[in-house]
């Protein structure tokens, strides 16, 4: 026996009417009265919308107007400026100028009252101990 789908199943039932509420009834045939009481819904999910619809179709619509003459230090609504390469550049390297200004002066005061047991990392560093490493 042949396996036949939904639309096979369907013509043999009998001709098809569609309701604007999605419900599809077939009509009754002349030749055989009374015998057809089916009555189906089709769930709204099973008809599918052609493929390039859903790449024009999507999203939250248009962007909405907005003033463009905001400003604020973080730049206003949905900043993307040109030049936020070389601005990420000029804020790493400030960043990187005084943490080395810190690090450079907590190194100059770095004073230690217990000498450590073992070598430290800070040892490499400290002008204690390399005053201590010059005059031995």
């Amino acid at each position: 026996m042949k396996a036949r789908g939904v639309v096979g199943v369907l013509k043999t039932i009998g001709p098809l009417v569609e309701h604007p509420a999605r419900t599809v009834t077939p009509v009754q045939s002349p030749a055989l009265p009374n015998t057809c009481s089916l009555s189906r819904t089709i769930p709204p999910n099973l008809s599918f919308p052609p493929p390039s619809s859903f790449l024009t179709n999507m999203g939250g619509g248009a962007r909405y107007p907005y003033p463009k003459e905001v400003w604020s230090p973080a730049g206003g609504w949905w900043t993307r400026p040109s030049n936020w390469k070389t601005n990420t550049a000029i804020a790493f390297a400030g960043i990187l100028a005084v943490a080395y200004g810190v690090f450079t002066v907590s190194a100059d005061k770095e004073r230690r009252l217990v000498q450590p047991i073992r070598p430290i990392p800070s040892m490499k560093w400290t002008k204690e101990y390399k005053e201590q490493k010059e005059s031995a």
